[in-house]
């Protein structure tokens, strides 16, 4: 039987489509302190290089853009690919 690893990423992408969340999760990250969600520019990549390749989560907040990438399982190769 063939698990779905899919639905934690789907979760997370929704979860991150909220200005409100992607503000919270760049504050965290970057020990940041804005505080209008308007300033938050969400993107979605879709059909760039490959046609199968979706980013996670991604915006742009004080023209910087930050993607985000859920993991369901341990990967060691996560901190070369930021």
């Amino acid at each position: 039987m063939r698990k779905n690893r899919e639905y934690k990423s789907d979760v997370f992408s929704m979860l991150m489509e909220s200005k409100e969340n992607a503000l919270e999760v760049y504050n965290a990250l970057n020990d940041s302190e804005y505080t209008n969600p308007e300033e938050v520019e969400i993107v979605q990549l879709e059909r760039g290089v490959s046609l199968s390749i979706r980013n996670d989560a991604s915006f742009i907040i004080d023209m910087n853009i930050n993607f985000y990438e859920h993991q369901s399982t341990y990967n060691p190769n996560m901190p070369l690919r930021s």
